[in-house]
């Protein structure tokens, strides 16, 4: 009895050994909304601390360097209640429901451009996956990387100077694209697919069963979907579905900001195109000329932009009005890409580039047989630079992809 109590004395004692005195840290307590680091002089409390202790504590974040403090981002210049730690930035955003109410900074952003200015090195090539599906949707964050969306629930992602294949997580097909400069975003298609991004891709349950085509964001945490027949909006978590008027198909929208955004599509019982105007908080039908179909509207500020349709129809927004431009294009135009208020380009079965107060056609590396369905160019890269997706038109390799560089344009193969 003696050499067990002396055996359990001595656990004992090395128990307390290892939690006090041994090399490796506890996280901090999950009952205690706050924990003060002796090791800095510094506390971290309330969402910070939670996330400190949920996502690697220690071992991944290091220990704070600061208390909480006010500080406006260098990226959208608003403020966020951020605190500094060893190996990472927590900012705080309460218009995200949990657990994305805590985001790190982009200290990969800041970096890259205080040390390369007019962006980073090219790295070298790698060989990409072959593009085995339909492409509808994309979005570049900058010339070294991006993502792609297509039929059957594919995404690429373009980084390492190559498309490379991502998860799926769905066999819908995907048509629409929009990520934020915070890193969060949303995906949409098929049978009210709608997949969330936060670093990862990640599925949603969505308020709808409608066909999705587009997705775009007004304000912090506030984002707008438009698809068959309906307008859904999502404020930081809550999800409300409208009817879209004249039970429309809306293909494309673009918010200017908070109070101000179009989105177009086409009516059925007759088709023909439709323009709706987001102001005073509700959507309004704009009575613009008519048209066909229209799949794409872009705006660069609440004074310039461009709608492209069927029939290859341009309409340019100038004067505070909807104004039909000509265009050399018969066919349908998929995108457009506005480059300042001068400069444009459009993609579809045509190639189309507007300067000088004209369209004009370029040639398209997949024609006849190709359309590209979407596009991204970077309009403040130097040089100019940007990609387009699409299909083919070869059931073999079906997805196209066109890269655009210094007013030239290329195919890109993953082979």
């Amino acid at each position: 009895m003696k050499r067990i109590t002396t055996i359990v004395a001595t656990l004992i004692v090395l128990l307390g050994l290892l939690f006090v005195g041994g090399s490796s840290y506890l996280p901090a307590t999950a009952q205690s909304d706050s924990h003060y680091f002796k090791e800095t002089g510094h506390t971290a409390k309330g969402r910070f601390l939670a996330y400190w202790n949920q996502h690697g504590s220690l071992a991944q974040f290091g220990y704070p360097l600061t208390d909480e403090f006010t500080e406006v981002s260098d990226l959208n210049g608003k403020p966020y209640t951020v605190q500094y730690f060893e190996r990472a930035v927590f900012e705080y955003h309460p218009e995200n429901q949990p657990p994305y109410d805590v985001l790190l900074s982009q200290l990969g952003t800041y970096r890259l451009r205080d040390k390369y200015p007019n962006g980073g090195p090219t790295p070298a090539p790698h060989p990409g996956a072959q593009i085995d599906a339909f492409l509808n949707g994309i979005l570049m964050f900058s010339t070294a990387e991006g993502y792609a969306v297509g039929d059957g629930g594919s995404i690429y992602h373009y980084t390492n100077a190559s498309w490379q294949k991502d998860v799926q997580l769905t066999k819908n097909n995907l048509h629409g694209i929009y990520i934020s400069p915070k890193g969060l975003g949303y995906t949409v298609g098929g049978k009210g697919t709608i997949l969330a991004f936060n670093g990862q891709w990640g599925a949603v349950n969505s308020p709808t069963t409608a066909d999705l085509y587009d997705v775009d964001q007004s304000d912090l945490g506030v984002y707008w979907f438009v698809g068959n027949g309906v307008i859904v909006e999502n404020i930081s978590g809550k999800w409300s579905v409208t009817p879209a008027p004249a039970n429309a198909t809306l293909a494309s929208i673009d918010m200017v900001n908070a109070d101000e955004g179009w989105a177009v599509g086409a009516t059925h019982q007759p088709v023909a195109g439709i323009i709706l105007h987001y102001i005073n908080g509700q959507w309004q039908q704009y009575n613009g000329p008519s048209t066909t179909g229209l799949n794409r509207v872009r705006m660069s500020d609440a004074t310039n932009g461009w709608i492209v349709g069927d029939d290859g129809t341009t309409l340019h927004y100038i004067g505070g009005q909807w104004v039909k431009v000509s265009s050399p294009a018969t066919a349908s135009l998929r995108d457009v890409s506005i480059i300042s208020n001068n400069e444009a380009w459009a993609v579809g079965t045509d190639l189309l580039h507007y300067v000088n107060g004209q369209w004009s056609e370029v040639a398209d590396p997949f024609a006849p047989n190709g359309t590209m369905n979407a596009l991204s160019i970077l309009s403040g890269s130097s040089p100019l630079e940007g990609w387009a997706v699409g299909a083919t038109g070869d059931l073999s390799n079906p997805g196209a992809i066109l890269h655009f560089r210094d007013g030239n344009w290329t195919t890109y193969s993953g082979k």
